[in-house]
């Protein structure tokens, strides 16, 4: 756990955005500090399996948290974006979001059967965009080893839509 740090009092917090009634935490904060962003990677990595195992990271956001453990895991980063921003051959799933659908892909070939998965994100919402993500991994015949947020939007109840997974949240309520 990040106990030198309180990650709500780094990010910031948007009302009504993108739509009325949705409360958005934004990440950008910890993209302006070195040290704050070394030690959330460094928790993130942390929390992870010591052996190489495949990370998907969910877009956008997802991204910058996972790419810096290619080379601190020595693992294969694996991209899960909204439809129509992959090319080849993909495999997809429409999920609900707290304010809408929208549609998630990855390209065949990336991920195999009997591969260990690791699921990056910032923020816990929902959970249906890692929902459907899980459901794709599996899919492929791929195990979901880890699956690490960040922080999680209160009220929501992410974490009943993730029960039986291994989920770590990186900001802890004290």
């Amino acid at each position: 756990m990040v106990k030198y740090m309180n990650l709500r009092e780094i990010f910031k917090y948007v009302d009504d955005f993108p739509i009325e009634g949705v409360r958005f935490i934004d990440i950008q904060p910890i993209f302006l500090n070195a040290d704050v962003f070394s030690k959330i990677i460094e928790e993130i990595a942390d929390n992870l399996p010591e052996k190489p195992i495949k990370i998907v990271v969910n877009e956008a956001r997802g991204f910058l948290l996972g790419t810096p453990l290619l080379l601190k895991k020595n693992a294969q980063i694996i991209l899960a974006r909204k439809e129509g921003k992959l090319s080849g051959e993909l495999i997809s799933k429409e999920y609900d979001l707290e304010y809408g659908t929208d549609k998630i892909e990855i390209q065949k070939g990336l991920i195999s059967e009997g591969d260990e998965v690791a699921i990056i994100d910032d923020i816990l919402a929902t959970g249906g965009t890692t929902k459907a993500t899980i459901e794709l991994v599996e899919s492929l015949g791929a195990k979901v080893v880890k699956i690490i947020y960040l922080d999680k939007v209160d009220g929501l109840n992410g974490l009943e839509m993730l029960n039986g997974y291994d989920v770590t949240i990186i900001h802890k309520d004290d």
